[in-house]
């Protein structure tokens, strides 16, 4: 029978899914404030598509941390493939937000500065790698998923600098939402991956 033990995700006990919290706001105030002021639906759609997982998910993961000690591991194991579905949900409805709105704005395309999406995106993407690094030292499922989940906004992040840097340089405005359709796939695909894949760790210890 499972023995039950402690739960220790991080040596640095909750203070990493707080400092990811912390992150994932601040990095949704500046691309929303960027997006209204460059008009860009990129930036925009990232935070919007983004940061509601990233709260989700971060907070799925507190829950996890608090309530595994108290459960045998393969009530943990359980519970932490419950968590990843959630998580790879909530990830597909951020992507059917973001292609509905790029489908939107390519049918009607409107004035956007490229070179300020292009340093707000830069900006934002190095909060992504910061957010991945603050989880590196956990192998846990829901640690994992909340991995997956800023793998896509890393992409996105790519996206949009890729789009603004074009816009700057004087392509078409429309790049902005073809490059937000476009992300959409690849964050499809990482919910799809993290869906159907079978865990094989029950709580990291």
């Amino acid at each position: 029978m499972p023995v039950i033990g402690p739960h220790r995700p991080h040596r640095g006990g909750l203070s990493p899914y707080l400092k990811f919290l912390g992150v994932t706001f601040l990095i949704a105030a500046l691309e929303i404030a960027g997006g209204l002021v460059a008009g860009s639906l990129s930036l925009i759609s990232d935070a919007l598509g983004h940061a509601p997982t990233h709260v989700a998910a971060a907070g799925l993961a507190i829950a996890s941390y608090l309530v595994a000690s108290r459960r045998t591991d393969a009530e943990n194991h359980r519970r932490e493939v419950r968590v990843c579905q959630v998580i790879a949900a909530l990830i597909f409805l951020g992507a059917i937000r973001i292609g509905w709105e790029a489908v939107e704005r390519l049918l009607s395309p409107s004035p956007v500065e490229g070179w300020v999406v292009f340093v707000i995106a830069f900006l934002g993407l190095i909060g992504n790698f910061y957010q991945r690094r603050l989880l590196r030292d956990c192998d846990c499922e829901p640690d994992l998923a909340l991995r997956d989940d800023v793998r896509s906004d890393i992409a996105m992040s790519c996206a949009v600098i890729i789009s603004g840097a074009s816009i700057g340089l004087g392509a078409p405005v429309v790049v902005d939402a073809a490059v937000s359709l476009a992300a959409v796939i690849w964050i499809a695909v990482i919910a799809t991956r993290l869906l159907v894949s079978t865990p094989t760790k029950s709580a990291c210890t």
